[in-house]
């Protein structure tokens, strides 16, 4: 009788620090789905899973905290990050990123906006940066693309300072810092 309490015990312990990382993704069919990770600049498969009916668990025991991604067929892809926390998200096909909801994960709260405001901040300067290669230097338009650029630039660069800043002892605040 005290074998079986104690191995219940055990069992309930380690079950509390089991990390998990679940994803509701709308409109995909079922299918087989990979968790990756990257080593350097190279992307890697971490694990697989089948989704079905819209959702997929992955353990994340398994990885270790850093930037991962969700892969699905057709090299649809989102990333978010894993420390070592629940990570529970929700989003939709075509647009991943745009209509990803952080269910659960304090560093995915910080994460997921900032690729959001980072895309369509890189977004805008590579149009303005088109835009600008069809003109001359000394045409009046080259130079006012070029301020509209650097105030972009400036944005990004503060919105960057201020998570560092604010989630100092986070993964995500390191992350942040190396990309700048």
């Amino acid at each position: 009788m005290k074998k079986g309490f104690l191995f219940l015990s055990i069992f309930f312990v380690f079950s509390l620090n089991a990390q998990k990382l679940s994803f509701k993704i709308d409109n995909q069919k079922d299918t087989t789905v990979h968790l990756i990770k990257y080593f350097g600049k190279k992307l890697y498969y971490a694990d697989t899973a089948e989704l079905k009916n819209g959702r997929v668990e992955f353990d994340g025991k398994k990885q270790v905290p850093g930037i991962l991604g969700v892969l699905l067929p057709g090299q649809k892809y989102f990333e978010f990050i894993y420390n070592n926390e629940d990570v529970s998200l929700q989003t939709s096909l075509p647009d991943m990123v745009g209509s990803m909801k952080v269910l659960k994960s304090e560093e995915n709260k910080v994460f997921i906006p900032y690729i959001r405001f980072i895309g369509g901040n890189k977004s805008q300067v590579n149009q303005m940066g088109k835009q600008r290669s069809a003109l001359s230097k000394d045409d009046s338009k080259y130079k006012e693309l070029t301020e509209q650029m650097e105030a972009i630039n400036k944005k990004v660069k503060d919105y960057q300072d201020n998570i560092v800043e604010s989630n100092q002892g986070r993964l995500v605040s390191k992350i942040v810092k190396m990309s700048m």
